[in-house]
């Protein structure tokens, strides 16, 4: 009959043939905004500037920006981007990690939910603006 495999043949041919997208977006529905994760990511953040401000004992948390709250990868699991004008990221994600349980705590009595999200940390130093030379 020929060297072209049968119908009932299911293997791959060996080489050449047409190339498919891992990714088709013509079938891709586009996501809807999740209000309720956003409000949630909201309020996350609210309580975790009041608690960095108020109930942390250490100037360099205190000083610390929250930037923004995001899922990462659902609403169980928060990155929280936060802002440090000093203190090295090291040091920093070590005494979160301190008070975890308190930011936690604060986030359960600001937010209704049955769980308290777990919390992921990402520090971005705020670096000042470069002072221009003066030219004569």
């Amino acid at each position: 009959m020929g060297t072209h495999p049968s119908r009932g043949d299911r293997r791959a041919p060996q080489c050449g043939g047409p190339l498919h997208p891992l990714f088709d977006s013509s079938d891709a529905r586009p996501e809807k905004p999740d209000h309720k994760t956003a409000a949630l990511c909201k309020q996350v953040q609210r309580a975790l500037a009041l608690a960095l401000a108020g109930e942390c004992a250490d100037p360099l948390l205190q000083a610390l920006l929250v930037d923004a709250v995001v899922p990462a990868p659902h609403a169980g699991h928060l990155l929280v981007r936060l802002l440090a004008r000093e203190g090295s990221p090291t040091d920093l994600l070590a005494r979160l990690e301190l008070v975890n349980g308190l930011l936690r705590n604060s986030i359960a009595q600001s937010i209704h939910r049955k769980r308290t999200p777990q919390l992921s940390f990402l520090i971005l130093p705020i670096v000042p603006p470069a002072q221009e030379a003066c030219h004569d």
